[in-house]
């Protein structure tokens, strides 16, 4: 399980000791230099029959450049702490890295430990232990996270228990009604009705808001509805909306378009 990101970082940082540009390592490669940019951001994994030609041209071991080496050392960390050779605490990152490997009982030993230790966690790390990790360890971590990005936790939800996800919407700023229609088959109702108040009323989307209808309140859905640009409005959609919608709402909406 490849770290794109640490991938992109080794990429970047073996370039620069070679006093390369991308566009050097590009042409050295025999591809574009989109393709070296996509690499060093993380949005792209290099051929794997040119990671060889890679590690080459960049003097770096193919260990070290997809973490194999590190990842080799945590899992041997993880052996010695469930084995009893040592007892000192493992962090998050060295048992997100052998938690594939690990039994489920194992995981909870580790994490539960791990947690007592930890004073913050990121959700993309407790993003990287949740489908290895039990509800209750994933509850327990989940009060150690400070900034959560709805899309991240669109992911997230599926392996918490609704009041674990409750919590964490407390702490989400900002919300897109797309974000808000994948996060909606895990919430309840009022966890969704509280983030809907936050969405931008500007960007609202008539085919989107028909995805959300069923799970918020109806109340919230005139809300929303009410702030459709005219536009924006069309039979289509409204025949979406219709079966969640008062008369009185569905009437103000076609008339904005129609005028009577």
């Amino acid at each position: 399980m490849f770290d794109t990101m640490k991938v992109a970082r080794e990429i970047r940082e073996a370039r620069i000791a070679q006093n390369m540009t991308q566009m050097n390592l590009a042409d050295a490669m025999g591809v574009s230099y989109q393709a070296v940019s996509n690499w060093e951001r993380g949005n792209s994994m290099p051929d794997i029959g040119k990671l060889e030609e890679l590690c080459e041209i960049l003097d770096i071991s193919l260990d070290r450049l997809l973490g194999v080496q590190r990842q080799v050392q945590n899992v041997q960390k993880v052996i010695d702490y469930t084995s009893g050779k040592t007892e000192e605490t493992l962090s998050l990152e060295e048992i997100r890295d052998a938690v594939p490997l690990m039994e489920p009982e194992q995981v909870q030993k580790c994490v539960g430990n791990a947690a007592e230790e930890t004073e913050r966690i990121s959700l993309d790390e407790l993003m990287g232990l949740a489908p290895f990790a039990g509800k209750g360890t994933l509850k327990k971590l989940a009060e150690k996270v400070e900034e959560v990005n709805l899309d991240e936790l669109v992911g997230l939800a599926p392996f918490v228990d609704r009041e674990t996800l409750k919590k964490l919407t407390e702490k989400v700023e900002k919300v897109n009604l797309d974000e808000l229609v994948g996060l909606a088959p895990f919430a309840d109702r009022e966890t969704l009705n509280r983030l809907a108040e936050k969405i931008n009323v500007d960007e609202i989307c008539p085919d989107e808001l028909c995805g959300l209808a069923p799970f918020v309140s109806k109340d919230t859905l005139e809300n929303l509805a009410g702030n459709i640009k005219k536009e924006k409005i069309d039979l289509n959609a409204l025949q979406g909306l219709a079966s969640f919608l008062g008369k009185d709402k569905l009437e103000e909406l076609l008339r904005r378009v129609y005028g009577s």
